[in-house]
């Protein structure tokens, strides 16, 4: 899916309760703050993630007289038809002409991915062109994303999600000669349990085995 025009960050991750929605809603409203025209486009099923911040919040604000930023929202539900293939046509068709809509009206766009492979996340990651992934201060949850040498901390062997991001990025270098900024990040709601957790370790750890992975990192160091 050739594009150009914004800048899309796709926030995701195998593993649950990692602050994804959380750090999807924080990106959007610090680019809107920053002058920005933001779309969020939510991929998880039900729509109640990046929700809050668009219908109910603009109207009881609008009732107060209170002018609320928000960016252009978008829900993108799965198919769930009999046929996979028809399913997923119908998903790429719905997720082209969400992105069709946005490209050229927001400087960013905003994607909310679910915890897992499915057909709505691989078109996400397709487009991305930066994935923001964030991780608790926990070797296991740095353990989803790659397996990692308990005493070396050098990546041993690409976990699932670690090839599912490597073949997007090969679809879009085939695709537009880009490539995708992977940036593991410290999850936004529990950023000060690194300080008091040890959060250097695994910003070391993560560090030292990102050039075999090919992320970048964005964690406290302590």
């Amino acid at each position: 899916m050739a594009r150009s025009g914004a800048h899309v960050i796709v926030v995701g991750n195998e593993k649950g309760r990692s602050d994804k929605s959380t750090t999807a809603c924080h990106l959007a409203i610090y680019l809107l703050h920053a002058g920005q025209h933001v779309a969020s486009v939510d991929c998880r099923q039900p729509a109640v993630h990046l929700r809050p911040l668009c219908p109910q919040p603009l109207r009881l604000c609008a009732g107060a007289g209170i002018s609320l930023l928000n960016p252009q929202y978008f829900h993108l539900p799965s198919a769930w038809g009999d046929s996979m293939r028809e399913n997923d046509q119908a998903e790429f068709y719905i997720f082209r002409r969400a992105a069709g809509e946005v490209e050229n009206r927001a400087d960013f766009v905003i994607i909310d991915t679910p915890g897992f492979d499915i057909n709505l996340t691989r078109l996400a990651y397709s487009l991305a062109d930066t994935l923001v992934t964030p991780v608790n201060n926990s070797l296991i949850d740095l353990n989803v994303v790659a397996q990692i040498d308990p005493v070396t901390s050098k990546p041993r062997k690409m976990s699932h999600y670690a090839r599912l991001v490597q073949r997007a990025r090969s679809e879009r270098l085939s695709i537009d000669e880009r490539t995708i900024d992977w940036v593991l990040c410290a999850t936004t709601s529990r950023c000060w349990v690194y300080a008091i957790c040890g959060g250097s370790r695994l910003c070391s750890s993560a560090s030292r085995c990102g050039w075999g992975v090919g992320w970048q990192t964005a964690l406290p160091s302590g």
